[in-house]
């Protein structure tokens, strides 16, 4: 199999120790990937593999995923970043969970990607990290419904909700994300969100939690946010050591640690998509946290990663030339790494 940047197949392996291939896709002809569609890479591969996504050579479809498969892709906002990055758009793709047997989408994992649309999660132990994702939609109530395992690390998410209050999820682990929406959620056990930030900039009332039941919230960031509504209020949370930039006033039973403060005095500003909310040297938000870390998504141990850049060395300059005889080639290859 190819690898990602068609170089270092050797760091590749390294990253992935526990695929049985590595699976590169990209829909430009030229790029020498395995696939050109996504969906065949998917049909094609095993269990247990990795699938590299490259979206900036256009779009390669969505994915109806039937088996425990790990995907990588190149993050998002690459506009954003640094010159040694390629200024062109990357393509989103759609992702579908097919969990009826045999089919065993069960622990797959999705790595620096932008899905686009809805997605439904039908499947358990559903892992997305460095992802930009629309709409996650839990506890679909078909044939296929699963509702326990899901994890949300590092992302950026436009929107969270649960499709009814009437099957209530469990062992849900949302950390270090950008959320501009959650609500009617329940949870039965284990459900924490930490070191999230809930809302954004856009104006008043931008995020709203309502019927949010059961779950523990440490270290987030609230912006123009509230727990609960008038006509749906939330129950049984816990609130520690959260920033609010409307602190609700009935916080004498279910939290501790909790602030008020101005959204003009956490973040840094400016336009950048997500670089916007990092944190000012003099926010409040600074060690406000347990154990003294920052609240938000760029505190704790796992930080935000600006546009979900993956942790993989990448290759952004080569340059070859003769060497001192006809059978000898000099290449020269620049490469950097997000760790």
């Amino acid at each position: 199999m190819k690898t990602f940047f068609s170089i270092l197949i050797c760091v590749g392996v390294a990253f992935t120790m526990n695929a049985q291939n590595l699976i590169r896709v990209n829909a430009n002809p030229t790029a020498d990937a395995d696939y050109t569609v996504l969906q065949t890479a998917i049909d094609n591969a095993n269990a247990g593999d990795t699938i590299y996504v490259e979206t900036e050579g256009g779009s390669v479809g969505s994915a109806s995923v039937d088996k425990q498969l790990t995907f990588i892709g190149k993050g998002y906002y690459l506009n954003e970043q640094d010159s040694t990055y390629q200024s062109v758009s990357t393509h989103a793709i759609q992702v579908n969970f097919n969990a009826t047997l045999p089919a065993n989408p069960h622990g797959s994992k999705f790595i620096g990607l932008e899905i686009t649309g809805m997605t439904d999660i039908r499947a358990n132990n559903i892992t997305f990290e460095k992802c930009k994702i629309d709409y996650i939609q839990l506890n679909y109530g078909g044939s296929n419904y699963y509702n326990s395992g899901l994890s949300v690390i590092q992302c950026s998410v436009a929107s969270m909700t649960s499709s009814t209050l009437n099957l209530p999820v469990n062992n849900l682990f949302i950390s270090n994300s950008i959320l501009d929406d959650v609500d009617y959620i329940k949870c039965t056990s284990n459900c924490l969100f930490v070191n999230n930030q809930i809302g954004n900039n856009s104006g008043p009332n931008s995020s709203i939690i309502a019927v949010v039941e059961s779950m523990i919230f440490e270290n987030n960031i609230f912006l123009d946010a509230v727990p609960s509504n008038s006509s749906n209020p939330a129950s049984n949370n816990q609130f520690h050591n959260n920033v609010f930039v409307n602190l609700p006033t009935n916080f004498t039973t279910n939290g501790i640690g909790n602030i008020a403060a101005t959204s003009a005095s956490l973040f840094v500003g400016g336009t950048g998509s997500d670089a916007q909310y990092q944190l000012s040297t003099t926010s409040p938000a600074k060690g406000a946290g347990l154990n003294g870390v920052d609240c938000g998504p760029f505190g704790g141990a796992t930080p935000y990663v600006l546009s979900g850049l993956p942790d993989l060395p990448r290759v952004f300059k080569i340059i070859t030339g003769f060497g001192p005889n006809v059978n000898q080639m000099n290449v020269n290859v620049k490469a950097t790494t997000n760790k």
